[in-house]
């Protein structure tokens, strides 16, 4: 009997210990089930995040929480906005959820304190309203603060007068986690709306950026071909205001040039040759004074003519003393009837500019100066320095004694169209002008002056890095000193025939062919063996640069042998065209010294061309 009831004794042990273990599994089924739940709900509340907004978010975690999870109820609140309660933002609920959860002192304090927990039946007691008002028996809460949110989340059971079920401690875990989850992802859609917001401003303001750049290149232009027209005009300006000038200038000479020429017209064309020593010398002298009449003539039209340039040249090694020579003779007649100049020019290398525009900077300061003085007072002076500086600049500067400029007005006389000058009657845009020249040189110009004592305006340009002076004096040296070792063939083409008759009397010992047309003149070229061409550029119907490119047709050489003459301005296509051949230009008048020289140097190199072709 005894051993029958050990038997059975064990056999319950063995069934109750198979119960609890089965109970175990059962219940370890369950969390494992429920962790799984809790895992695709953290999953789902991310999928699709991109096209998520906060309010749909967290509405996506009320129907996880009801759908997936089971509970009753879920639901999150948000402080309203006066403080004095909290106001439904989401919910999922089986039964109606408030609007609105009234709270007083002790449950704010309490969230304050307790970021998170559970509620079960009797505690915590500052919860007890709040039960009661949202209709739980048991809930978890979270109170969830990211950047933009402050959220109170609630999830649980009814209170539905039956047993409710009981929150175990892997739901709280998991709770807690689902809450920083949401938090997390809230805090990300922020980051994405900032992200897409800064996107959206900065392709925004790239586009005004690049309306911005597009406007200013385009204004910039502009204001760069306003500048040119500007120097221009002012350079037609200055030119206008000294045409009297320059023609009194020219008058002169030319009065005693013809005077001269129709003396020894006179004297010759009475058909008797001279009598004596004193006929010989009067006749050598008029001609002399003629000759030197017309190149002093010849001397005011050069620099008035590379004044009135329109071309901007780059900077290039110039000499600073040239160009003070030929802005002195532009302005000469004005400076002569009112003031004085003194010059202190020291030798100073050559410097960086653009002769033509450095010219009509010199032609600017001495008019200015000229102005700034009243007529017909006998201590007018200005005084012209030019020094080297240091080893990169040389110091170019103007002063004059005249009424001198405010103080007030020294900040303002390089704008554009302004004037110190009340009694002006130019438009102002000579230092304007000026500074923008020197500018682009790489230089400075300065200015010093005050009321009564006069004003002194300073260049400060930058030394060349080489000066032409060696390249002049090898070029100087290689050429012939002595006249051709024979007779040269040498081809006249001008559309003036008096042009044509007096080259050929200055080339008398040499066999001279004239021609008056370019076309006329490819013919006469085709026809015979010349040593040198010397050739009209600008010439109606065949230009002398068409002239050219005509000889260049008939075989490499031949361009090499044509000198073009100019006497005026030229075109800057056709300056293009000419700086691209071969061929040498140079300026009319041609000095016969010249001519020799360049008709030496033809044969020259005609006679050496001989030997090579027979060795």
């Amino acid at each position: 009997m005894s051993s029958d009831t050990g038997a059975l004794s064990l056999l319950t042990a063995k069934a109750m210990l198979l119960l609890r273990r089965e109970h175990e599994l059962y219940a370890l089924r369950l969390e494992r089930e429920r962790i799984e739940l809790w895992n695709k709900v953290f999953h789902r509340l991310s999928l699709d995040l991109e096209h998520e907004t906060p309010g749909s978010l967290i509405q996506k975690w009320t129907n996880l929480m009801v759908g997936e999870l089971s509970f009753q109820m879920a639901a999150v609140y948000t402080p309203a906005e006066d403080g004095s309660a909290f106001a439904l933002l989401a919910a999922e609920s089986h039964v109606p959820m408030p609007e609105k959860l009234d709270m007083d002192e002790v449950a704010y304090r309490f969230f304050g304190e307790h970021l998170v927990g559970d509620y079960r039946a009797g505690g915590p007691e500052p919860l007890d309203e709040l039960a009661r008002a949202a209709g739980f028996e048991t809930f978890f809460w979270m109170v969830l603060r990211t950047r933009v949110h402050s959220l109170l989340l609630l999830c649980g059971f009814a209170a539905t007068g039956g047993m409710a079920p009981t929150l175990n401690a892997y739901d709280s875990t998991h709770f807690e986690l689902s809450g920083k989850h949401l938090g997390a992802l809230l805090e990300n859609l922020g980051l994405i709306g900032e992200l897409d917001r800064e996107r959206s401003e900065l392709a925004e303001s790239n586009g005004q950026l690049e309306q911005a750049m597009t406007q200013l290149r385009k204004e910039t232009s502009e204001r760069l071909q306003l500048e040119r027209e500007l120097r221009h005009s002012q350079k037609l300006e200055a030119l206008g205001r000294m045409v009297a000038g320059i023609g009194h200038e020219i008058n002169n000479p030319l009065a005693y040039v013809l005077s001269n020429l129709e003396y020894v017209q006179r004297e010759m064309g009475e058909g008797r040759p001279p009598h004596g020593e004193r006929d010989r010398i009067a006749l050598g002298e008029a001609i002399g004074e003629a000759i030197s009449g017309a190149e002093r003539i010849q001397s005011i039209v050069n620099a008035t003519r590379e004044f009135s340039r329109p071309l901007e040249e780059a900077p290039r090694a110039v000499d600073v003393r040239e160009c003070l020579d030929a802005a002195h003779r532009i302005v000469s007649n004005e400076l002569r009837h009112r003031t004085r100049l003194t010059q202190t020019l020291e030798n100073v290398p050559h410097v960086m500019a653009d002769p033509h525009r450095l010219g009509q900077v010199f032609v600017n300061l001495l008019v200015n100066a000229v102005h700034s003085m009243p007529e017909g007072r006998s201590e007018n002076e200005i005084r012209v320095a030019c020094s080297r500086k240091d080893e990169e600049h040389v110091t170019f500067s103007v002063s004059d004694n005249g009424r001198g400029i405010a103080e007030q007005d020294l900040d303002r006389v390089f704008e554009p169209f302004y004037s110190s000058d009340a009694h002006s009657k130019g438009m102002g845009l000579g230092l304007s002008i000026c500074r923008g020249i020197i500018d682009s040189f790489g230089g400075n110009i300065e200015i010093d002056s005050r009321i009564g004592r006069g004003t002194t305006v300073t260049l400060q340009l930058r030394v060349a890095p080489e000066s032409p002076e060696a390249e002049a004096a090898l070029r100087q040296s290689l050429a012939p000193e002595d006249g051709p070792s024979r007779p040269a063939r040498v081809l006249l083409i001008d559309d003036e025939p008096a042009v044509l008759r007096g080259l050929g009397r200055v080339l008398r010992g040499h066999e001279v062919v004239m021609a008056t047309d370019g076309r006329e003149g490819v013919e006469l070229y085709k026809s015979g063996r010349f040593d040198i061409v010397f050739c009209d550029l600008m010439m109606p119907g065949f230009s002398g640069v068409d002239f050219v490119e005509e000889l260049e047709r008939l075989g490499p050489g031949h361009a090499q042998r044509v000198v073009l003459m100019t006497g005026g301005i030229v075109s800057d296509a056709i300056r293009s065209s000419v700086s691209e051949s071969a061929s040498l230009c140079i300026t009319k008048p041609v000095d016969s010294t010249q001519l020799r020289r360049l008709i030496a140097g033809s044969v020259s190199a005609a006679g050496v061309l001989a030997q090579r072709q027979g060795t």
